[in-house]
Order: structure tokens, then C-alpha cells, then sequence
């Protein structure tokens, strides 16, 4: 048999049917470089070449905003009297309904 004829009419079992390789997406991101070196300033001190300094002064700390003790759910009462302050559900309660539980 001639390859034309097994090209066209048993392509897949004779092996000419392929599907190309799929092309692999790359999604790594690049990395962060994080350094605990102090700083390098450079500024002039005069109408000449720059002068180098460093600085070990850190960025400032913002301190977390405190959160209201309220509840933010609508049956909180109703789930602290259905023991839901305790157990598995603690830390939604403590999320939700600080208020009623006791949890400020």
C-alpha cells in the first residue's frame, strides 16, 4: 500500500495522526529579594562627587487598628444560648459575635 493511501484512510492506526507536544506555560514569579542590609544614601555635599552614607533607620510600624467589640451577625444571642461560643464554632464566634460571647 502506497503511505498517500494509508495517510488518508487509516491516518490513526497506521500512525500518522499526532497531536504537537502541549507548550508548557511557565507561571513561577520572579523572586522577591529581601535584605536586612541598612541603606545607602547619596546626596551632595557640595558642587563635587556624591558622598555616601548609610542609614539604619527602619520603616514605621503601624500599629493595628483596633476592632469595635461588637457583633456582626444578627442571631449571635440567639448561638451564644445553643453553646456555639465553645467548641468547633469558637473562632467563628470569636470573629462574629465577640460581643455576646464574652470574647473583647
Amino acid at each position: 500500500m502506497s503511505q498517500n493511501f494509508m495517510k488518508t484512510y487509516c491516518a490513526k492506526s497506521c500512525g500518522f495522526c499526532f497531536k504537537p507536544p502541549p507548550v508548557e506555560v511557565s507561571t513561577t514569579l520572579p523572586p522577591t529579594i529581601v535584605t536586612s542590609q541598612p541603606l545607602i544614601t547619596m546626596w551632595r555635599t557640595s558642587t563635587s562627587l556624591p558622598a555616601l552614607t548609610t542609614s539604619t533607620a527602619s520603616p514605621p510600624v503601624t500599629p493595628p487598628t483596633p476592632h469595635p467589640c461588637k457583633d456582626r451577625k444578627h442571631f449571635c444571642a440567639h448561638w451564644k444560648t445553643a453553646g456555639f461560643c465553645e467548641g468547633i464554632f469558637m473562632n467563628y464566634m470569636k470573629k462574629n459575635c465577640a460581643a455576646s460571647c464574652g470574647m473583647c
